[in-house]
């Protein structure tokens, strides 16, 4: 703030460190620091603001991160899991490790100074944000929970142990997987095709005709589905689930 003394901070919410912060701010005489407590028109407070950020040392998948992505804001979040599944650090926002002070700051002032990278993170903050709307998280939790829901219904009235394939039906060589996967990215992926490795199965099939006549249930989903949310999840998290990073405290 003493580099850019115009800006506001707003602090939403409660919590067991809030008047340890607020004495801090009275002390310091942080006269744009506002602490806002339980509030109930958080899209009004989103839409008065410029930039949105989290900075937390654990999260699942944080809700006001998404809700700010939904009015198009940037973010500015730490480097743990839940908050770096939705931002992608210089596309929609940036994310700094725990405790390091410098890049959160830099990280700051580059949105501030720059009214354009905000519009453009916050344009691409939207569009992130579009697989989780509520009527695409819907049909896919249609898609997972049915099959239990009709394995359930099942061994409710029979007993024994029975086996089902559940799947498409259809087989996919690796060829065909790789276009499938350059067609829903626009990722090229070089290859080159030589001789079958020893012990590699030739053909594998799995038949759900099984499930389809006893169960009623029919694959929602094929290929290109799994293509786009594998290349989504590995794009958003680069180096794979990494370890819990403890703050030092």
């Amino acid at each position: 703030m003493q580099q850019i003394p115009n800006v506001h901070c707003l602090i939403v919410g409660k919590g067991e460190n809030e008047e340890e912060l607020k004495q801090y701010v009275e002390q310091h005489e942080l006269k744009h620091i506002h602490f806002l407590g339980f509030r109930c028109d958080i899209p009004l407070i989103l839409s008065d603001s410029d930039i949105v950020t989290l900075l937390s040392f654990r999260e699942g998948l944080p809700r006001c991160v998404m809700e700010a992505m939904a009015s198009k804001k940037p973010l500015v979040v730490t480097n743990i899991r839940g908050s770096r599944d939705l931002v992608q650090h210089g596309i929609n926002g940036f994310v700094v490790d725990l405790e390091d002070d410098q890049a959160l700051i830099e990280s700051f002032i580059k949105l501030i100074r720059d009214p354009k990278l905000r519009e453009d993170m916050g344009r691409a903050s939207f569009e992130r944000i579009q697989p989780y709307r509520l009527e695409n998280v819907l049909a896919e939790m249609e898609d997972v929970y049915s099959r239990y829901v009709k394995a359930l219904e099942k061994v409710l009235e029979t007993t024994g142990v029975e086996a089902y394939n559940l799947g498409t039906g259809r087989g996919y060589s690796v060829l065909e997987v790789v276009a499938a996967f350059e067609r829903v990215t626009g990722v090229k992926i070089p290859y080159t095709v030589v001789d079958r490795r020893l012990g590699d199965v030739a053909v594998c099939y799995a038949d759900p005709t099984k499930a389809k006549k006893e169960l009623g249930w029919v694959a929602a989903r094929g290929i290109e589905d799994m293509c786009r949310d594998a290349w989504r999840w590995q794009s958003q998290n680069p180096n794979g689930y990494e370890r819990v990073v403890q703050p030092n405290r």
